[in-house]
């Protein structure tokens, strides 16, 4: 049985690394059109400021400034009895308020400017008018000159000054609605809405694509793992994937080998021992049987021995006896005695070399008793050594059909 996985690619590291620096990339995009979007959001607002702070209030105040002008020298013309010094002074400040409101305005570089020179001049030329001619007639009491001066000369500038002031501040104002228009374009909103919804969506798919390939290749392993401890060593791992998930399979795959190795040598080694310790039993078998016969053989020499010796001391004691009676008998031969007494020392040597014979006997007789003894206590470890071998073998049988 053979189980596979066969994504190959980046490691882990580097498809989490890849994976973030996506979500990274488009995080950076959207905050990059969002901040596009901001600078042109402050750029409209600053145009905006500028436009109301710096065009629109200031062509408002010289607009405002040419209407109390003109209030006055309305009132002047029409009633001449309303010039009185009181009401000079004021128009004069009047007049001061506009000039500086004039000199407030840009005198060159503004797309304007043209407009602006305008109506600087016919200020100019008006307030001239007014202190230059008008004033010496309202002061001579020529209440028709002063009207003349006004229709003719003061009011047609002051109109067309103040009619170009409206113009500069409506203007103004159009110029702040033009970049209030262009701000209200919905590109840069859609784009960072598309550019989320892919970051989004490619996130998501991101998120499920690495959690399948890692679950994928960790399940496969514990599954594997969990086979091999119960003792199956049948199935093989197969894998061509190159991360650090791959090397974890791999891994796996060797220390299943080298324990599908091991139970086999273990198996053989069983094997091998069992048929030595029958080997072992025979040997046993065979030396406990010799043991016996040797025994038996000693005990008999052992007896023969024994009856040897007793028989040795009846012919010494016989020898005695003869030797007293040939003591009785002295008168026999000369010769006869000294080969008597030969004949005893002979049988005295050979009494002598029996007893140290009895003596071996005896000490063989000992041995073969510890051989015995020997033969017993390897006939147990010949009994424990079958048991053994016969576990070793069960459990061997048992791994075998567990693989």
């Amino acid at each position: 049985m053979v189980e596979t996985t066969a994504e190959k690619g980046l490691s882990v590291k580097g498809k989490l690394l890849c994976a973030f620096g996506v979500m990274i990339l488009f995080t950076i995009i959207i905050s990059t059109t969002a901040a596009i979007n901001l600078g042109a959001i402050l750029k409209v607002a600053n145009y905006t400021s500028f436009n109301i702070d710096e065009k629109y209030k200031k062509f408002k105040n010289v607009g405002n400034s040419i209407s109390a002008v003109r209030g006055f020298v309305f009132n002047y013309q029409a009633r001449i009895s309303t010039f009185t010094p009181d009401s000079e002074a004021k128009c004069e400040k009047a007049i001061e308020v506009l000039s500086s409101s004039l000199r407030a305005l840009p005198t060159s570089g503004d797309p304007k400017q043209q407009k602006l020179d305008e109506m600087r001049q016919l200020c100019l030329e008006f307030v001239d008018a007014y202190k230059n001619t008008m004033i010496a007639q309202l002061r001579d009491g020529n209440e028709k000159g002063a009207q003349d001066t006004y229709i003719e000369v003061v009011f047609p500038k002051m109109g067309k000054s103040l009619s170009i002031s409206e113009e500069l501040a409506t203007s103004a104002i159009s110029d702040v609605e033009d970049g209030v228009l262009k701000l209200n374009s919905n590109l840069p909103l859609i784009l960072i809405i598309s550019f989320a919804v892919v970051g989004i969506v490619i996130a998501i798919w991101v998120a499920f694509a690495l959690s399948n390939a890692v679950t994928s290749s960790i399940n496969l392993a514990v599954s594997n793992a969990e086979k091999i401890s119960s003792g199956d060593l049948s199935s093989s791992i197969h894998t061509n994937r190159t991360d650090e998930l791959g090397v974890l399979l791999n891994s796996l795959e060797k220390m299943r080998k080298i324990w599908q190795n091991n139970v086999i040598e273990i198996k053989k080694m069983s094997s091998d021992i069992q048929k030595n310790m029958h080997g072992i039993n025979d040997v046993t078998r065979e030396i406990n049987a010799g043991t016996h016969d040797t025994q038996s053989i000693s005990m008999t020499v052992a007896a023969a021995s024994d009856e040897m010796v007793s028989t040795t001391q009846d012919i010494a004691k016989n020898c005695d006896n003869a030797a007293a009676d040939a003591a009785e008998t002295t008168n026999c031969t000369k010769s006869g005695v000294h080969e008597v007494e030969l004949t005893i020392e002979d049988i005295k040597s050979q009494v002598g070399r029996s007893q140290v014979d009895a003596e071996n006997i005896a000490g063989l007789v000992k041995q073969s008793q510890m051989i015995g003894s020997i033969v017993e206590t390897i006939e147990d470890i010949a009994s424990q050594t079958n048991l053994l071998a016969l576990n070793a073998a069960i459990e061997a049988a048992r791994a075998g059909e567990a693989g």
